[in-house]
């Protein structure tokens, strides 16, 4: 399968990681092996604009799990770039948008967990459809939860009511 269509089936679109081979595992996890590399514009810390200031300062291997695909455990065995700022001394680790910044859990299975939690199951069928725990599963949901609260000091400015009105029997 090619590196593209991989991508494509995880829901990845970034262009500078690179899936490099992949193999069903004798417990049925199929593992894949990528790497991330790019040159940065500009530092993270200090901001100065990369012209040869910043360099390729080794490798950092992270783990990414996807959800359950074909009945399958998803992990990509992600080899990152790490970069080192000659102007200010730190160093920093190549970033994509397949998962948030210290995160192991991709973006597209945070995204089915939200989907999934619209579906009258439990948290712990989620979790298992998911290769999660159902922690994680429990802290999407308050995420959410905590981003659809009712803001009540604020009221629209046209307020509709709609009054029925109440049919009085009059005896005769």
């Amino acid at each position: 399968m090619s590196n593209d269509t991989t991508k494509m089936l995880l829901g990845i679109d970034d262009e500078h990681l690179i899936i490099e081979e992949g193999q069903v595992g004798d417990d049925g996890v199929i593992r894949l092996v990528g790497s991330l590399n790019y040159t940065p514009k500009a530092c993270r810390n200090c901001g100065i604009i990369n012209d040869h200031q910043i360099i390729g300062y080794g490798w950092r291997k992270t783990t990414i799990r996807f959800a359950k695909t074909l009945g399958s455990t998803v992990i990509l065995c992600l080899n990152r770039r790490n970069f080192h700022c000659k102007a200010c001394h730190t160093n920093f680790l190549a970033q994509t948008n397949a998962v948030p910044k210290h995160c192991t859990i991709s973006n597209t299975t945070r995204k089915q967990c939200l989907e999934k939690l619209t579906e009258p199951v439990s948290l712990k069928h989620i979790a298992d459809e998911l290769s999660t725990s159902d922690s994680f599963v429990g802290r999407q949901l308050l995420r959410a939860e905590r981003d659809f609260q009712t803001n009540w000091h604020y009221l629209p400015k046209v307020l509709l009511m709609n009054v029925m009105p109440t049919i009085i029997n009059i005896p005769h």
